[in-house]
């Protein structure tokens, strides 16, 4: 289950996304075809946003991915 708290947005699985949210940003960097625009994306918000915000972020991405593997 997710450790982030989801937001209206995400939890209507809206098409909009808000990305002073953490929630946002990890449903957005799931929809990205290519690792290396997720790890692009990680590393920018990591250097704007500091190591706890993208750590967090990251963290809820692995969590997903493997949730979505298990089943």
């Amino acid at each position: 289950m997710s450790a982030v708290e989801q937001c209206e947005l995400c939890k209507a699985k809206a098409g909009r996304l808000d990305f002073t949210r953490i929630c946002c940003r990890v449903r957005f960097l799931l929809k990205l075809p290519q690792v290396d625009a997720r790890r692009a994306w990680l590393e920018y918000w990591r250097k704007r946003d500091g190591d706890t915000i993208a750590t967090t972020i990251e963290t809820e991405v692995k969590a997903r991915w493997a949730e979505r593997n298990r089943v």
